[in-house]
């Protein structure tokens, strides 16, 4: 039996090898949401909604409908109304599993803390996040891959018909399915390539390896060279754990869950997105634009990607200089950690309608604010690119800042 320990790395998988067959990495997710579910809980978690393929929170109560949710989905979801969902079932005493991206778990338990409602029946996993496109960019892909879209019987964005670590694309619609691997697939080349992630993305202040979540999720790159042992061609997960209660559940799962001790600093040189947020590559709003004026997809993409000789040259020249300093690139690393932004800075009168971000960088779409509000004054409206941003009505709008307390960018705190 496993001795879990907070404050350490774990790579692990689950025993069931047609359960980690059906997961992104090793299948720990749905042991963990089975175990809530199975004492009664509540999971909140994502799943691919409507003809459309839309990815939306759901409550999960039913084990049946835990299939659904399984698997990584690469665009943003924006959880309107989960969060006072999450506080019912917390304040009738009901244990709450939330899964979420970094920045969606924080804007929960800053939500949480406005609403006085404690986390003692909480468990709050978030996973290791590359960053979001909008749903708005994901259609844009999906219309193209499959016009119509009614066909659409299932989506998979990582697909192991070709292994773990050679995924693929997967789209089940008949005559008109997809089956693409990363490396040729247009809507994942443009997603590692950081082209379409929200501007937040860039400058996230949700990174470290200490959270104040009960759980990190995340794939264990490079597991093949630094703990061979623990490696396998289905997947295999890399396990933060922060809490005792995290701790609890896994202990829980017994040996459905094979896990090893894992050496966090390799770890971390192979999936840097555990402390340091994507880069903003120079041709991510040409990307944008060459979408909204209707360029395909696909070329769209090829164009943004492609390099020329001199940028080839530049940048094998800066890891180079990177790699000789030893120092992580500007804005990034344990630099970007500490970004925070005081709500204290916005030094504008209580009677006057709040602002809750200056730039774009500063609101990562979770929707707390919205959620919040005790005179329905926000509302979370599109940008031209589709990502959502909070609109507050001068008309409704009380004046009572709950909205920037429950702001998880406004003062990121338990986040390095």
């Amino acid at each position: 039996m496993m001795n879990w320990e907070t404050g350490k790395a774990y790579a692990c998988r689950c025993a069931d090898p047609g359960a980690r067959q059906r997961s992104s990495s090793g299948g720990i997710y749905p042991l963990i949401a089975g175990e809530i579910l199975r004492r009664g809980g509540v999971v909140y978690a994502v799943r691919y909604e409507g003809t459309e393929q839309h990815i939306a929170y759901c409550r999960v109560t039913d084990p049946a409908d835990l299939e659904a949710t399984r698997g990584s989905k690469y665009a943003a979801a924006v959880p309107s109304g989960i969060f006072a969902k999450a506080a019912r079932d917390l304040k009738e005493d009901r244990e709450v599993f939330f899964v979420g991206t970094p920045c969606g778990c924080a804007g929960l338990l800053a939500y949480l803390a406005q609403r006085g409602i404690g986390r003692e029946h909480l468990l709050c996993m978030d996973f290791v996040c590359h960053g979001v496109p909008s749903d708005q960019i994901w259609q844009s892909y999906l219309s193209e891959a499959v016009p119509d879209k009614a066909k659409i019987t299932g989506v998979n964005m990582r697909d192991k018909s070709n292994g773990w670590i050679e995924y693929s694309v997967r789209i089940d619609a008949g005559d008109d399915s997809v089956l693409s691997s990363r490396r040729e697939n247009a809507y994942i080349r443009a997603f590692v390539g950081n082209l379409d992630l929200r501007p937040s993305c860039y400058a996230c202040p949700f990174k470290g390896l200490e959270r104040p979540t009960d759980l990190t999720l995340g794939d264990y790159w490079g597991v093949q060279r630094f703990a061979p042992d623990s490696y396998d061609p289905e997947g295999v997960s890399l396990l933060l754990l922060h809490t005792g209660k995290g701790a609890a559940y896994l202990a829980a799962a017994g040996d459905r869950i094979l896990a090893e001790d894992a050496m966090i600093r390799e770890a971390v040189q192979s999936n840097p997105c555990i402390v340091r947020s994507s880069t903003r590559p120079p041709k991510r709003e040409a990307f944008l634009k060459m979408l909204r004026e209707g360029v395909p997809f696909e070329k769209a993409a090829e164009q943004a990607l492609h390099k020329s000789l001199t940028e080839r040259v530049s940048g094998k020249l800066s890891k180079l200089r990177r790699g000789s300093s030893g120092k992580a690139p500007a804005g990034g690393g344990q630099e970007l950690m500490k970004v925070t932004r005081s709500g204290n800075r916005l030094k504008i009168s209580p009677d006057k309608v709040p602002v809750l971000y200056d730039k774009k960088e500063e609101c990562c779409g979770c929707a707390a604010c919205e959620q919040i509000c005790p005179a329905g004054a926000i509302r979370m409206v599109p940008d031209e690119d589709g990502f959502v941003y909070p609109q507050i009505s001068m008309q409704a709008c009380i004046g009572c800042r709950r909205c920037v307390s429950a702001c998880p960018m406004q003062e990121a705190q338990g986040w390095h």
